[in-house]
């Protein structure tokens, strides 16, 4: 490794100017409920922050032993995130499906993009399933405001505790060909399988017809990754597919 690093951490002793900030569900009476709480219809705002920035992690955690409940924070609270003061969010999922929990299944995650790990043992029993903590690393940057959210779009009330850290960057500061974290949910349920032709034993396809489409988008950017979960209702395998990835055009 060079004498200025190429790990993790060969960013931390630069000096740069900029502010590091953080917006959470602390107590504001000093006190010890580091939690929000989010009724029914309720939209919680994370972050909102005027100019220029960065997210650079999103820790959010809940302790839930009733699974109704639980399952309501994974599938029925929303995350949205607005970038330069658009009104159509450019993250719009589920908040669980963001961080890889599907269909209420939570696993643990380690990557440098997101870390998912179970929590500790609370009164003698063991949390495994009722209290996990998630972190998301994907940088997140934004030229003229942020706002984040989640709206509860369930039936039942749900509690989180949460942290967004973030850097304020000096006013005036451009990001030219910097691009916005974008993040959308789809599913097709259910989907339904392609017979096999008469006479084979497998089918080819280099086209992508009749393939699930995880992503369709125009324009310029860079992708940055999917979380995908299959449910087999039939009891028999699944696999064997391409993942196949078409870009500016191009056959496959």
């Amino acid at each position: 490794m060079n004498a200025m690093g190429g790990d993790a951490f060969s960013q931390v002793y630069r000096i740069r100017d900029f502010q590091s900030k953080r917006s959470s569900s602390w107590d504001r009476s000093g006190g010890n409920r580091d939690w929000s709480m989010i009724a029914p219809g309720e939209t919680l705002r994370l972050l909102e922050e005027k100019g220029a920035g960065c997210v650079r992690h999103f820790y959010w955690t809940y302790i839930e032993g009733n699974i109704e409940k639980r399952h309501n924070i994974f599938r029925g609270f929303v995350l949205r995130a607005f970038w330069d003061g658009r009104d159509r969010p450019s993250i719009e999922v589920p908040l669980g499906d963001f961080f890889g929990v599907s269909n209420g299944q939570v696993r643990p995650i380690k990557s440098l993009a997101f870390t998912t790990n179970p929590g500790s043992a609370r009164m003698g029993r063991p949390s495994w399933g009722i209290s996990w903590g998630f972190n998301c690393y994907l940088p997140m940057p934004f030229e003229s405001g942020a706002r984040m959210e989640i709206e509860n779009q369930g039936d039942v009330e749900g509690r989180i505790w949460y942290h967004v850290d973030y850097e304020r960057l000096p006013e005036g500061i451009g990001l030219e060909g910097i691009g916005r974290l974008h993040a959308a949910w789809n599913r097709e349920n259910p989907t339904e399988a392609v017979e096999t032709p008469s006479g084979q034993d497998e089918i080819k396809n280099l086209s992508g017809d009749e393939n699930y489409t995880i992503l369709e988008t125009p324009g310029n950017g860079q992708f940055a990754g999917y979380f995908l979960t299959v449910v087999n209702n039939h009891r028999s395998w699944w696999g064997e597919g391409d993942d196949m990835i078409f870009i500016d055009g191009e056959p496959f």
